[in-house]
């Protein structure tokens, strides 16, 4: 099958052994570079017409096959779930999702005041702190939707 890869690192799949396909696992029989794209080859899908039937499927690998990442970098798996707080100690809410955008990612926030957008740069993000659970914000004017509004 033809895949793209949404990975940063699409050399990774020259190590694949195996993958999860609508939650099962597969054995990674073969990949090769193609292009852009990556062609690989799974144990039980042999036939054009099997592989027609995971069209726009996901790949997915478990937690435990992932490659390490330097200090400071993290996957999207790890924040969602983070608590969100202001510098001076408000609680934002919790990221509920991560938009992967140019030139930064940005993260979704929910809480009891709304939806707060907070670009995942590191004048915003000062902290990511995975054992409290938390990622420290320090707001830039027009941040907060709340504080827009009350001017």
């Amino acid at each position: 099958m033809r895949i793209e890869p949404l990975s940063d690192n699409p050399a990774r799949f020259r190590t694949l052994k195996m993958v999860l396909l609508r939650g099962e696992e597969r054995v990674v029989v073969s990949t090769r570079p193609h292009g852009t794209m990556v062609l690989l080859k799974l144990e039980g899908i042999d036939t054009p017409e099997q592989v027609r039937l995971f069209r726009g499927e996901y790949l997915q690998i478990r937690v435990e096959s992932a490659a390490p990442l330097p200090k400071g970098v993290y996957y999207h798996h790890q924040l969602i779930g983070l608590r969100a707080v202001t510098t001076d100690g408000q609680d934002l809410g919790e990221i509920v999702e991560i938009l992967a955008l140019e030139p930064n990612d940005v993260y979704v926030v929910t809480g009891a005041r709304g939806e707060v957008l907070i670009p995942a740069l590191k004048d915003v993000v000062t902290e990511i702190n995975l054992e409290r659970s938390q990622v420290t914000v320090a707001p830039v004017p027009g941040l907060l939707p709340w504080e827009h509004n009350a001017q």
